[in-house]
């Protein structure tokens, strides 16, 4: 509570406008942790807490699943995107993308690096130099992956991915990735079938 008042007492302070400027060494005396909660962490913050927690296996699947949410929501703005090479994130992401057994951490991690390369050409070159694309492509055959929820995410994933990028669909071509929607296209699963349809002619 003291450091809200200190707060407080500043703002009445100095919201006169003929006030002078404010202290800078008064300013350093401010809790950080109050500060925060007035203005808000800084969103690399928010993103490098997010990844810590769901990185954690000593957590509950809801609660990662929950900080993987706060994330993808955080990339969806471009200069977060495009942040996620010098935070280190991609890495760690499709690390947990091979190792987690649980099929809700897997759709989220396929929904994040969806909407972090979707439109972007920057996130979509810089999420290719980490050679993606098998993990996305074992992730929507129906031989190999059996949950259709995930199946249909890695549709979301790779649409993104192949979109205005020469370079992803070459990428593609190399993974035998053509074979692996063939097979889409006649997935068990209508959501499946529908949205790898519809993938197609967005590249067309």
């Amino acid at each position: 509570m003291a450091g809200l008042e200190s707060l407080l007492t500043w703002s009445i302070a100095n919201s006169s406008p003929t006030a002078p400027p404010p202290d800078p060494q008064k300013l350093k005396s401010l809790d950080p942790g109050i500060i925060d909660l007035i203005l808000g962490k800084p969103d690399a913050v928010r993103m490098k807490e997010s990844l810590t927690l769901a990185l954690d296996e000593e957590k509950e699947e809801e609660e990662r699943v929950d900080a993987l949410d706060e994330l993808e929501m955080l990339v969806e703005q471009i200069d977060n995107a495009n942040n996620l090479t010098p935070l280190g994130m991609w890495t760690p992401l499709l690390e947990l993308l091979h190792s987690t057994e649980s099929s809700k951490i897997r759709i989220q991690l396929l929904w994040i690096l969806g909407t972090a390369v979707q439109n972007n050409p920057k996130a979509q070159s810089d999420f290719l130099t980490y050679n993606p694309l098998p993990k996305i492509l074992s992730l929507l055959s129906a031989t190999e992956t059996p949950d259709a929820a995930t199946r249909s995410k890695a549709v979301y994933t790779l649409s993104a991915t192949l979109k205005h990028s020469r370079a992803a669909v070459e990428q593609l071509s190399n993974e035998n990735g053509w074979e692996v929607i063939r097979g889409a296209i006649t997935d068990p699963d209508l959501s499946v079938r529908r949205k790898t349809v519809f993938m197609l002619f967005n590249l067309l």
